[in-house]
Formats: C-alpha cells, sequence, structure tokens
C-alpha cells in the first residue's frame, strides 16, 4: 500500500509538472528588435621596413621585395620617391636615373624621383603583388659614375592609401 502510494504521489507530481511546462500563458508579449551593423573600413598594408642594396659600377642589379594590399572599400593609393641623398642629406639627383621602380599591376620602369599617379583600388581587393628596384649599372658606367663617391644614398618611398 505504501509503495502504491508513491507511485500514485510521483505520478501526479509528474502529470502536474508536465501541465505546468506545456500549459499555455494567460497572457503573452513579444517584441522585435532590428540590429544594425555597420562594417568599418579595413584596409592592410604590408611592406618591408627597408631595402637594402649593393650595387657596383657596370653591373645591372635587381631585388624584389613584397607588397601587400588588402581592403574592403574603396581606396586611393599613391606612390612617390623623393630621389636620392647622401649620408649628409644633399641631393644625389645624378642616381635616379639609374634606379627604376616597378608595382605588379600598377607601373613598370619608372625613374627614381617620381610622384605617380593615384590609383584607385576597389573593395574586396587583396592584392599579394611584388616590388621591383633595378639598378642600371651598366649604363652607370657608360655614364657620369666618376661623379658619385662610395657610399650610402637613400631614397625614400612613401606609399599613401587614403579612403
Amino acid at each position: 500500500m505504501r509503495v502504491l502510494r508513491k507511485i500514485v504521489f510521483l505520478l501526479l507530481f509528474f502529470v502536474l509538472a508536465f501541465n505546468m511546462i506545456s500549459a499555455k500563458p494567460k497572457w503573452q508579449s513579444s517584441q522585435k528588435v532590428d540590429l544594425n551593423l555597420k562594417v568599418k573600413e579595413y584596409v592592410e598594408l604590408r611592406l618591408p621596413d627597408f631595402i637594402y642594396m649593393d650595387v657596383k659600377v657596370g653591373e645591372d642589379n635587381s631585388v624584389v621585395v613584397d607588397f601587400f594590399l588588402r581592403t574592403n572599400c574603396y581606396v586611393n593609393l599613391m606612390i612617390e620617391s623623393t630621389g636620392f641623398r647622401d649620408e649628409n642629406n644633399q641631393d644625389v639627383s645624378i642616381l635616379n636615373d639609374y634606379v627604376e621602380y616597378s608595382l605588379d599591376g600598377f607601373f613598370v620602369r619608372k625613374k627614381a624621383a617620381f610622384q605617380y599617379a593615384t590609383f584607385r583600388i576597389a573593395p574586396g581587393t587583396k592584392y599579394p603583388g611584388k616590388f621591383r628596384v633595378n639598378w642600371l649599372g651598366a649604363s652607370f658606367a657608360e655614364a657620369e659614375w666618376q661623379k658619385v663617391s662610395t657610399g650610402n644614398y637613400q631614397d625614400t618611398i612613401t606609399v599613401t592609401v587614403s579612403y
């Protein structure tokens, strides 16, 4: 009898619990909320910090470095070169005629000391390209090489991305 009473009690408890869970409420309200998501502009540009070349009079040489650009918006890309200067920041423009720059898909064989036109880059662009620097040492040997002393010379290449 006691066992039967416990079974009946448990059965009534489960029926009551099931009815409470499955019962429809007397009052119910729902409301929708819209989520407005704004995706911000994203631009990633990867270049090396510096490019180093050992060059000689009479020998052509080139170096190629990675140039990576990725964007989800329209961007403007501008590349410019200030031209060569020596360690004392003096202009050595003769070297500008013997160094050429190229960027795959954008420009080829541009001499140093330039400001190149702005390129418009579309959203969704993922550009893994190559930036090439050519030293025209053979041509330099036939020209004014004696006007340039041994030493370190620098050209600053500025890559500007704007949107």
